[in-house]
C-alpha cells in the first residue's frame, strides 16, 4: 500500500509533476503486490489515458480500467464509458451505455450524470439510436445533484426552469436548484 500512496502523491501534487514515471513505477509495484485491490489497476489505466510516465495507449488504458472495474471502481467504469465514448480505442455507443449503467445502478454521481447527459440530447448515429428522454435526464441529474456533483445541479437547474420532470422529482429537486445561483447555469 505504500506504493500506491507514493504512487498518488507523485501523480496529483504540483510540486512532484515532474515524477509521473516514479508514480507510474508505484502503481505497477503496487498491482503486483495485491492483484485484488482495485486502485492500482485504475491509476496503471489513468495513467496510460493520460500517458503519464508512459506512452499514451488507450488498449491498455481500456485493460487497466476493465481490471479495476471488474474488482468493483465504478469510476473506473465511467473511465471506461468515456473512453469508447471519444473513440479510444474505438467508438462504442453500446459499451459507453453498459458502463455508465452498471455504474449509475451503484449510484455514481458521474455515471448519473453522464448518462443524465445522453438522455438529455440523445444519440442519433448511423449504427446507433439513443432516444431522448428528457424527464429521465431530470431524475439522473436529480441523483447525482444530491450526491454534490455540480454539473448535474447546474443541468439540473436549467432542466428545471424548463419545467422539466415529473411532479415529485421537481418537488425533491426544488431546494437544490433554489440554493443554485442563476448566474452559475
Amino acid at each position: 500500500l505504500g506504493a500506491l500512496k507514493l504512487g498518488i502523491y507523485y501523480l496529483f501534487h504540483a510540486e512532484s509533476k515532474g515524477r509521473l514515471s516514479a508514480a507510474f513505477k508505484n502503481f505497477q509495484k503496487a498491482s503486483e503486490y495485491d492483484e485484488n485491490l482495485h486502485e492500482p489497476w485504475f491509476y496503471l489505466g489513468y495513467c496510460f489515458e493520460k500517458g503519464y510516465g508512459c506512452k499514451i495507449d488507450a488498449n491498455q488504458a481500456v485493460e487497466y480500467y476493465t481490471k479495476s472495474f471488474e474488482l468493483g471502481n465504478t469510476e473506473a467504469a465511467v473511465n471506461l464509458a468515456l473512453l469508447y465514448y471519444r473513440g479510444q480505442p474505438y467508438k462504442d455507443i453500446n459499451e459507453t451505455i453498459k458502463y455508465l449503467l452498471e455504474a449509475a445502478k451503484k449510484m455514481n454521481p458521474r455515471a448519473l450524470y453522464n448518462l443524465g447527459q445522453l438522455y438529455e440530447t440523445g444519440i442519433y448515429e448511423e449504427a446507433y439510436t439513443f432516444h431522448q428522454n428528457l424527464n429521465t435526464a431530470f431524475t439522473l441529474y436529480l441523483y447525482a445533484a444530491k450526491a454534490e456533483n455540480s454539473k448535474a445541479k447546474k443541468s439540473l437547474k436549467r432542466l428545471y426552469k424548463q419545467e422539466i420532470g415529473n411532479a415529485n422529482d421537481r418537488k425533491e429537486a426544488e431546494l437544490i436548484v433554489n440554493a443554485i445561483p442563476d448566474e452559475a447555469v
